[in-house]
């Protein structure tokens, strides 16, 4: 009997354990992997890979462009993040509302989040472009702007426009998560509030925000984590450029490691970038776990 109960309880550890040894070969080789590059001279061009130590991590964040690419993968991150927050919450909560035909816009509203980065990546500079995209046909029009513009080859629009397309491709997953937080809230809470004599505003700031704290926050990281990692999107549409101005870290890892063949200071580069979102996610639920208490 006592066999039996033992067999039972270690079934669950059974069935899961397949799933883990393939995560573990999946993910935990390759960033043993990449540790171990990191710290040695490793290129393309010899076979002799000596060890250096922190040598590779020394000439990345000396480079002149380590400074210009972190702080545009910090501001591409951050305000891609809080601009699909702001778009996601804002569409959430206008389809809760009971309108005609909310489920079927609902549904529409997730087209851009499913479609293929390369697709994304693609439309948007045609949506751009300053011969026959439809936004400089539509600012002239309006009487905006006297000539078209050159979106993505302008340094002081092309972060802009790359974020714009990042917003547009990942508010949806926020609708969809707010959505889901929205259902669990009970109508009796809005009653009662509104009963006490709150305003739509308060019953938002006081019923609504604080049910959905735990999947903002989740969201929020999940939202910050996949635009830090993009490569796609900024690849296609301006490969880094105009000079440095939207180069991010997935794209000069990518540069240095397959253009230059240093995978030495390609993969140091991927460890930084590993151990900044890792104590950034730490920091950010340590103190919204803090707030809650």
């Amino acid at each position: 009997m006592k066999l039996h109960q033992g067999w039972r309880r270690l079934t669950p550890y059974g069935l899961v354990l397949p799933s883990v040894i393939v995560m573990c070969l999946i993910m935990l080789y390759p960033f043993v992997k990449t540790v171990e590059f990191s710290l040695r001279d490793y290129t393309l061009y010899s076979s002799h890979r000596p060890f250096v130590g922190l040598a590779n991590f020394a000439k990345v964040m000396k480079a002149e462009w380590f400074g210009v690419v972190f702080k545009n993968t910090l501001a591409w991150s951050f305000w891609s993040m809080l601009f699909q927050m702001i778009m996601g919450l804002s569409v959430a909560l206008f389809l809760h509302r009971p309108i005609p035909g909310a489920r079927v816009v609902r549904s529409l509203v997730l087209l851009p989040w499913v479609m293929p980065g390369v697709v994304v990546s693609t439309i948007w500079p045609m949506l751009l472009s300053p011969l026959f995209g439809p936004v400089n046909d539509a600012l002239l029009r309006l009487g905006l702007i006297q000539e078209p513009i050159t979106f993505l080859g302008n340094i002081r629009t092309a972060m802009p426009s790359v974020i714009s397309a990042n917003v547009w491709s990942g508010f949806p997953f926020w609708v969809l998560m707010v959505t889901a937080g929205l259902q669990n809230i009970p109508d009796e809470l809005y009653e009662a509030a509104a009963i006490d004599g709150a305003n739509k505003w308060q019953q938002f700031r006081y019923v609504t925000l604080p049910h959905l704290s735990l999947i903002l926050n989740i969201t929020a990281v999940l939202s910050f984590i996949w635009s830090f990692n993009n490569l796609t999107l900024i690849f296609v549409m301006t490969k880094g450029g105009p000079l440095y101005f939207t180069r991010t870290m997935p794209l000069q890892i990518y540069f240095s490691g397959f253009q230059q063949h240093q995978i030495g200071q390609a993969s140091a580069l991927a460890v930084i970038t590993f151990v900044f979102i890792a104590v950034a996610v730490f920091s950010y639920l340590r103190m919204t776990r803090r707030q809650e208490m």
